[in-house]
């Protein structure tokens, strides 16, 4: 049995499995991920030390009027067969599991 470490309310702290790393450098024209899961939705890790737009989608082309993270990271669900493309930096994109 694994004992999760514990904070100063006593709630478990949450542990992650960091899986399959991708960078996606969409710093001059729009980068994209490859597929993570054909047959599976997986939660996935969006960082960036600088402003940049994303897109998700089966073929996404990410451009100035997408979404934008600003410095940080986002985490969501990434359904199966679908890509996430970058553009106006570079970015990490990491499987959670």
């Amino acid at each position: 049995m694994i004992t999760l470490k514990r904070d100063n309310n006593n709630i478990p702290l949450p542990i992650v499995h960091l899986g399959e790393n991708q960078v996606l450098d969409g710093s001059s024209a729009h980068a994209e991920s490859t597929v993570i899961s054909e047959d599976n939705e997986v939660v996935v890790r969006l960082a960036c030390a600088e402003p940049i737009f994303f897109a998700i989608g089966e073929d996404p082309a990410a451009g100035e009027d997408d979404g934008i993270i600003l410095v940080g990271d986002i985490v969501f669900p990434l359904p199966a067969g679908q890509v996430v493309s970058v553009y106006g930096g570079v970015a990490s994109l990491t499987v959670l599991g």
